[in-house]
């Protein structure tokens, strides 16, 4: 270390000790002391005050930051959703969707026909009912 780094820490100590001798004298004398500790209630109450105010701001730009980015969110999405949709290529799935849907409509009246056989299979345990039931021949029976 040199003769100045050793120099700056015998002054930095002396203010240090000499800093802290003259607030225990302020502290012990009332009257000094209660004027030291109104400044520090002041100084406190001045920072805090500082500190509230800047946490509101900050606050509210976060707030209207998340705002601004939800709603551009938001726009983009819409976007996007309106671009997809109105694509060529969905709208031709679309279209073979709709149109398998259609041909698959006259198809209903065998699916209920099936679901009734089991319900028959279910109810009965003859097996020559249940083919009857089928083929046709035989109508299931109400419970």
């Amino acid at each position: 270390m040199s003769q100045h780094g050793t120099l700056f820490g015998v002054v930095l100590g002396a203010a240090i000790v000499g800093a802290t001798l003259i607030v225990r004298d302020a502290m012990e004398d009332p009257q000094t002391a209660e004027a030291v500790r109104a400044k520090v209630k002041g100084g406190y109450e001045k920072m805090k005050s500082k500190v509230g105010e800047g946490y509101s701001f900050v606050r509210d730009k976060v707030q209207d930051g998340y705002t601004a980015a939800r709603e551009k969110a938001s726009e983009a999405g819409e976007s996007i959703r309106s671009a997809v949709e109105n694509a060529p290529a969905v709208q031709k799935i679309k279209k073979k969707v709709k149109d398998i849907h259609r041909a698959a409509e006259p198809a209903e009246v065998y699916f209920a026909e099936a679901e009734e056989a089991e319900e028959a299979r279910k109810g009965e345990n003859d097996a020559e009912t249940v083919v009857e039931i089928e083929a046709g021949i035989r109508e299931p029976q109400d419970e």
